[in-house]
């Protein structure tokens, strides 16, 4: 089965950035959906199910990311977590 590989950029919208509780949204959210997820932030990329990778990405409120899922809920694991409310789709790349 092949695998989806999906790349959207997004705008940091939580206010005061990715500190504990967005990341435990995250990282909730992540883990109901059949899809490994990544976050990128600078040149520093993490895995979205790990609390203590998220938080070391130091992302402040207004910065620009990528999010990229694989899997077979690659799609829907991306709009749920855009849903959040944490992250709001850009054109601007990281």
């Amino acid at each position: 089965m092949p695998t989806h590989k999906i790349w959207i950029d997004a705008v940091v919208i939580a206010q005061n950035g990715l500190h504990a509780r967005p990341c435990a949204a995250l990282l909730n959210c992540v883990r109901d959906h059949d899809a490994e997820v990544w976050i990128r932030y600078k040149d520093d990329e993490s895995a979205a199910d790990s609390m203590l990778d998220l938080l070391s990405l130091c992302i402040p409120e207004g910065a620009i990311v990528g999010l990229c899922a694989t899997g077979a809920d690659s799609g829907t694991a991306l709009d749920a977590i855009v849903g959040l409310g944490l992250f709001s789709r850009t054109d601007k790349r990281p």
